[in-house]
């Protein structure tokens, strides 16, 4: 909950891209570094922390590939299979194997774009409509179609994901013509 409620905390409306280089991170940090003192005034423990940050850092989905939300990904295919494989997940997300945070960690990133693409089809084209207006880019279908193949890869990954977005969500690509 608390990952959720500061994960976008001080966004600035940008990218994690500063002059035409991307910054890993960036704004999942700006976030995270600017609710940390008051977390661990609060009584979070260094591991706690850790958890928190990984949380936050898993709703970035650019960079180099996998994305770290892609990575969490990948590791919890490992996990369906009965292979878990910690190493799929990139080395500043590994703690979240433990105690299955990487479910949590899908549903945060789930809610987090959830909101853009698997609410309606009217507000899908809205919301980018907005973030593409914030980033001075035009609008298109084919940007929202990309965002649906390689952001949130045609699925939603966590069970709640699933189970509250996937129909909709399938709607959504079905009235951009994307098979479902």
């Amino acid at each position: 909950l608390i990952a959720a409620l500061i994960h976008d905390y001080g966004h600035d409306g940008k990218k994690n891209i500063v002059d035409g280089t991307h910054i890993p991170y960036r704004l999942e940090m700006q976030s995270f570094n600017l609710a940390k003192d008051r977390l661990k005034s609060a009584g979070l423990t260094d591991q706690e922390l850790e958890i928190v940050k990984a949380l936050i850092l898993t709703t970035d989905v650019t960079g180099d590939a996998p994305s770290p939300a892609a990575s969490v990904k990948r590791y919890k295919e490992s996990v369906l299979a009965g292979n878990p494989d910690p190493s799929l997940l990139k080395p500043e997300l590994q703690i979240l194997a433990q105690d299955n945070w990487y479910e949590v960690a899908l549903m945060l990133h789930e809610a987090d774009i959830g909101i853009g693409c698997a609410i309606s089809t009217a507000y899908t084209k809205f919301n980018g409509k907005n973030i593409n207006d914030e980033w001075k880019t035009e609008h298109t279908a084919e940007g929202d179609i990309g965002f649906f193949k390689f952001v949130v890869e045609q699925k939603m990954f966590s069970e709640t994901g699933a189970a509250l977005l996937q129909n909709n969500f399938d709607q959504v690509m079905r009235d951009y013509g994307l098979d479902v």
